[in-house]
C-alpha cells in the first residue's frame, strides 16, 4: 500500500490450495484472523475456505457486506469488490480490503494513477473489465471511506489504496 500500483514479486514457497494464486494465499494468511470475516467470491474452492478456517481461525462470510477481507478469484467479477463495507466517516478503518486475482498486472488497458505514495504518477495496467475503473473512480470519491484493493497474479502483487485516483 505504501507504493500504490507498483507490481512487486514476492518470494514465497506456498503449496497451492485450490486455484488461489500463491500471492493471494500469502496475503490471506497474513491478514486473516479470528476477528476478520473473509468472503470468497468466484470459483474459489471449498478447500480454500477449510484451509483458512484451519490456519487462521477466520470466519467465512457468505456475502461481501459481512466481510472485512475478500478474495475475488475471477477478474470478470471485479466490480463485486465494491459490495464490501466501505467504513464510516467516524470509523473509515472498518472498511474492507479486497484481493483481486487477475491474469496479468501489465496486459490490461493502461491507466494513470496519482495520489499519496506516488511521486508524480504511475502507469498501471491490470487485466480487469473496463467497468472496474468506473467503479474505482466512484470509490475514490468516498475517501476517507472506501475499499482498498490488492491485485495478485501468481507471485506478484500490486496495491491500490482508496486514496489512489485515476487521472484523465
Amino acid at each position: 500500500m505504501a507504493q500504490p500500483a507498483r507490481a512487486c514479486n514476492i518470494d514465497l514457497d506456498l503449496a497451492c490450495v485450490g486455484r488461489a494464486h500463491p500471492a493471494s494465499l500469502a496475503i490471506l494468511l497474513t491478514l486473516a484472523d479470528t476477528d476478520t470475516p473473509v468472503c470468497l467470491v468466484g470459483s474459489t474452492e471449498v478447500e480454500l475456505g477449510s484451509f483458512l478456517r484451519f490456519h487462521c481461525g477466520c470466519p467465512l462470510a457468505a456475502h461481501p457486506q459481512n466481510a472485512l477481507l475478500g478474495l475475488i478469484s475471477e477478474p470478470v467479477l471485479a466490480c463485486r469488490a465494491f459490495e464490501f463495507p466501505i467504513g464510516t466517516d467516524e470509523y473509515p478503518d472498518t472498511s474492507a480490503t479486497v484481493i483481486l486475482e487477475v491474469s496479468s498486472l501489465v496486459a490490461g488497458p493502461r491507466r494513470t494513477i496519482k495520489g499519496p505514495g506516488i511521486r508524480a504518477s504511475v502507469e498501471f495496467a491490470p487485466a480487469v473489465h473496463a467497468g472496474f475503473w468506473s467503479a474505482w473512480h466512484a470509490n475514490t470519491q468516498l475517501y476517507p471511506c472506501g475499499i482498498d484493493i490488492i491485485f495478485t497474479c501468481a507471485n506478484q502483487i500490486a496495491a491500490l489504496p482508496r486514496s489512489s485516483r485515476l487521472e484523465g
